[in-house]
């Protein structure tokens, strides 16, 4: 029995040892891994992070996550957030049966600044009459979302964004807008001014132009919308005129006048500007689209010059020159650099939106070659009012005035033959000496020299473009290549090819003019508000061999609106 009893115990030893054995085996402390992004932990303050380590055990296992000796989860997944910034230390400790696991881990939490506030006040500051609103939207810097307040002394007013404020009390009140987030509050403050009354207004019936005459009254009444206390103003282009509500002015000078219209009141001041045009000839039901004058025709000499037409004096010259554009079976050749005609109508033509003027000429382009012989356009305002072109000229500024090529103030000498059949020679003010080919197989007439023009000299002036004349190494053809666009007798690319022209049925094509390109002498932009006289030169001083100088041809000139 006591043996028995002694082999049981034996027995009962050994299979407990077995079973402690296989436990050592089998169990051991937690394996823990954090799959850590590679910027690290981060977040914005306030915001959460969430964090769940990969835990390895064969038995169960307990969490803790601790910062600064202080549990603060004993979740299996950490949901962290601080309003701190800076790197926080966090120690994860996993236990199971076996004994702890611990690992640190760094979590950086980044600084939210406090909101920026911009709000744009007007120069004069706000202002608002009574019960009137006023829309205020300021502009929030945050990278966090916001809380809003305004204030008006101790009361909240508003918990929006957008202000549309209203008050009774004429006074200045002081406002304050504050914007929280997370990072802090930001504060701004407004003044607003609320006044008994609008600023005022004035109208001036449909009316942005008025016409006048030259040393007759001119009255302009505008009807004022304004309450209280009210002062008026009066400048003519920049002078103070009158200081009473309605204006009686005597202009003394033709042209376009700037008028400056200022009304007052406590609650401010409104100005309003308006042209004043002066010598203005109004468009008739019997006026002409085409020019009904030719005041002076000084061509340069040239292949085209005396032929066909014999004119002994300069009224004669004229009187041939405006046949000429209104004969669709004429037509004015301009000769070399510097010809020029002066040309009227039977009204004014206002400078409109767009197009103003069309001038053809003979321009073409096609297989054979181009033909293109830019003139320049000058306009002039009969400003003294005498019905004659001694005023001032301004150039219609083409595309190719800036160009480093242009050469301003161009001047060119032409001397008279001292026998038929001759070239006719030139100096210019660049040291440059040349003549105008005669081409008597040709144009046989004996003179390429204006026979009216009685000096044996003439000097023309100008701006010259730069020739764009080629011939063809294989043909032998020349071609005088097209220009950019603001020049007569040159086949830009066409805007214009919709425009019929009554007087010329050929395909030739034509070009158009707008008057609001006019430049003064030194290339500035002038304001001319209307016409009275077109010039147009030819613009270039080249010949192209056997074909002759180049040569602006003019076949007809038109007032655009009218023709509309």
């Amino acid at each position: 029995m006591k043996q028995l009893s002694l082999k049981i115990l034996i027995g009962i030893l050994g299979l407990c040892l077995c079973v402690s054995s296989c436990k050592d085996e089998d169990i051991a402390p937690a394996k823990v891994s954090f799959e850590i992004p590679v910027e690290g932990y981060n977040a914005y303050m306030g915001d959460e992070i969430i964090i769940k380590p990969t835990v390895e055990s064969k038995s169960g296992v307990t969490h803790e996550w601790i910062e600064l000796e202080k549990v603060i989860s004993r979740e299996a997944t950490l949901k962290y957030k601080s309003l701190k910034p800076g790197v926080h230390i966090i120690k994860y400790i996993a236990t199971n049966d076996d004994g702890k696991t611990e690992e640190t881990i760094n979590i950086t939490i980044k600084k939210v600044d406090k909101p920026v506030i911009e709000i744009k006040v007007p120069s004069t500051g706000f202002e608002i009459a009574k019960e009137k609103t006023l829309k205020i939207e300021a502009k929030i810097t945050s990278i966090k979302e916001c809380k809003y307040e305004w204030k008006e002394g101790d009361k909240v007013i508003s918990n929006e964004l957008i202000l549309n404020y209203k008050s009774k009390e004429v006074k200045e009140h002081k406002l304050k807008l504050k914007v929280t987030n997370i990072g802090g509050s930001a504060e701004k403050e407004i003044t607003i001014n609320v006044v008994t009354t609008e600023k005022p207004t004035a109208t001036f019936g449909d009316k942005k132009i008025f016409y006048g005459e030259r040393n007759k009254s001119l009255v302009i009444k505008p009807t004022v919308k304004t309450e209280g206390e009210t002062t008026y103003k009066w400048l003519i282009d920049g002078v103070i005129y009158s200081k009473v509500k309605d204006l009686t002015y005597i202009p003394n000078k033709n042209g376009c006048t700037l008028l400056t219209y200022e009304v007052t009141n406590n609650a401010g001041s409104n100005s309003y500007n308006l042209n004043l045009i002066v010598g203005y000839r109004a468009i008739t039901e019997s006026s002409s689209l085409q020019v009904n004058k030719v005041y002076e025709f000084r061509p340069a000499p040239g292949q085209f010059v005396n032929e066909s037409y014999t004119c002994n004096t300069m009224e004669e010259a004229n009187e041939f020159a405006l046949k000429a554009l209104h004969d669709k079976n004429m037509y004015l050749s301009l000769g070399g650099f510097g010809g020029y005609v002066v040309m009227g109508f039977d009204h004014s033509i206002i400078d409109r939106e767009g197009k103003d003027v069309l001038i053809k000429g003979n321009s073409f382009t096609g297989p054979s070659g181009c033909s293109c012989e830019p003139g320049i356009v000058e306009v002039m305002q009969d400003t003294n009012g005498n019905g004659l072109p001694d005023d001032e000229w301004y150039e219609l500024k083409g595309e190719n005035y800036d160009d480093a090529t242009t050469i301003k103030e161009y001047e060119i000498t032409y001397f008279r033959p001292e026998s038929p059949s001759q070239n006719v020679k030139w100096k210019d003010n660049q040291g440059n000496e040349g003549c105008i080919d005669y081409l008597g197989m040709f144009h046989s007439q004996p003179y390429y020299y204006p026979l009216w023009i009685a000096e044996d000299s003439y000097t023309l002036k100008g701006t010259r473009l730069k020739a764009r004349t080629v011939q063809d190494p294989s043909t032998g053809f020349w071609s005088n290549m097209m220009f950019e666009k603001g020049y007569v007798d040159n086949y830009e690319i066409q805007a214009d090819e919709d425009i019929n022209d009554i007087n010329n049925e050929s395909s030739y094509g034509g070009n158009t003019f707008e008057i609001s390109n006019a430049i003064d002498k030194h290339g500035n932009p002038v304001k001319l508000g209307f016409i009275d006289f077109v010039k147009v030169y030819t613009g270039v001083n080249v010949k192209a061999g056997w074909l002759g100088e180049n040569s602006t041809e003019i076949f007809v000139i038109e007032d655009l609106p009218i023709k509309k």
